[in-house]
């Protein structure tokens, strides 16, 4: 589901270069993935994210917290 041509946070990546990419990287980037379940570390910079709120086209009263949509920008090596 993510778009081709977007690149999410401030990593600059566009998702494109993961789904075309893919059979390059994921031989490079496993052992690094793996490493993080192993060794039960997550890097600091996967973690940090951005987080807004959209309002939900059509509502009449915005004042109601459930017409809002969470919208989340996450660095691409921590999806």
């Amino acid at each position: 589901r993510m778009k081709p041509y977007k690149a999410t946070q401030s990593d600059l990546l566009p998702n494109v270069l993961f789904k075309e990419c893919a059979a390059l990287i994921a031989p490079r980037f496993g052992p690094f993935l793996r490493a993080t379940f192993t060794l039960l570390y997550y890097p600091e910079d996967w973690s940090i994210n951005e987080t807004f709120a959209a309002r939900k086209p059509g509502k009449p009263n915005y004042c109601i917290p459930g017409v809002w949509r969470p919208l989340v920008l996450t660095s691409c090596w921590g999806r």
